[in-house]
């Protein structure tokens, strides 16, 4: 995977994407038909059996000294729901346009199930990179070897010298060590991001321009893309060393192949990605077992107040 000024490879997107909240904001107009991709939805609930915690596995990325502190506290086990799973556990309708807060019933898209089951919010243009490999097998392409990936320039871990940072810390730590562990996280984040990738972002050069956003390009490989591990080692600025709270980093917002038989778009204000292509990739993918999907119109309304199912 390696950066690219070329933004030409994604002019013809630019012609053909269309500001507001409609399909068509997250991928071009013009393909046969489109999917609706549902990001996976956390949900948890907490253990506070002694037997039952200390059969879990640890809480990874958790610094050793701070483990044996925790050994005892309560721990949360999480699945990831559908949102079909996830409607019908809280008596609403699953549908195409659906949307998280009305599914939820709530503004902050966070529920409680009726058994006590705590539901998250489902994470908005960040499709996991697993779900992302599913969608890259199932659509065929034939130039496999140059695709090309757009990510928001706006991500942090994209922006050398971001102050932001959260680490896990023991008790008792003093404020000068907490401060050096911050500062070495900080480099390490910043070792992760690729030089060219920061260059483009802090000069604002070789940038995508689509409307209201802007991203930087890099070209890649079904193959790639197909290992769910490949974010770790794209430059991206995703880390997963100890004393990190989760990990992880950007992903990207929009994926197409060289002939421009597809395109995966993760808008990064939208809940879901929306995939367009012929009329037998998208009802592949609407089939596959790997990721939830339904079929969508280029004009159908994705935004928040959309959902007039349930309301």
């Amino acid at each position: 995977m390696e950066w690219t000024d070329d933004i030409a490879r994604g002019a013809w997107i630019r012609e053909r994407t269309h500001w507001g909240s409609t399909v068509t904001v997250a991928v071009p107009d013009g393909f046969e038909r489109y999917a609706r991709v549902f990001h996976p939805v956390p949900v948890s609930r907490m253990i506070t059996d002694p037997d039952e915690i200390a059969a879990m596995p640890p809480i990874p990325g958790l610094p050793e000294e701070l483990a044996g502190e925790l050994a005892d506290a309560p721990r949360y086990a999480e699945e990831r729901w559908t949102w079909a799973r996830t409607a019908e556990a809280l008596g609403a309708t699953m549908h195409a346009t659906a949307q998280w807060a009305a599914i939820t019933g709530n503004a902050d898209g966070f529920a409680t199930l009726p058994d006590g089951r705590s539901v998250g919010q489902t994470r908005e243009g960040h499709l996991p990179p697993e779900q992302l490999a599913a969608l890259v097998r199932l659509l065929p392409t034939t130039t496999p070897d140059d695709l090309t990936i757009a990510v928001w320039v706006g991500w942090g871990e994209l922006n050398a010298g971001s102050r932001n940072i959260a680490l896990y810390f023991p008790l008792g730590v003093s404020r000068r060590e907490r401060l050096r562990a911050e500062e070495e996280a900080r480099r390490e984040r910043e070792e992760a991001l690729d030089p060219a990738v920061a260059s483009a972002v802090r000069r604002r050069r070789g940038l995508l321009e689509l409307p209201n956003r802007e991203y930087v390009l890099l070209t890649t490989t079904v193959d790639e893309l197909a290992d769910p591990t490949w974010p770790e080692r794209a430059g991206l600025g995703w880390t997963t060393g100890p004393g990190w709270i989760g990990h992880g980093g950007p992903m990207p917002a929009l994926v197409w192949p060289a002939d421009r038989a597809w395109c995966i778009g993760s808008e990064i204000d939208v809940d879901s990605t929306v995939v367009a292509g012929s009329a037998e990739a998208i009802t592949a993918i609407v089939r596959s077992d790997e990721v939830e999907a339904l079929i969508v119109r280029p004009e159908d309304d994705l935004g928040r107040d959309a959902d007039h199912v349930n309301g």
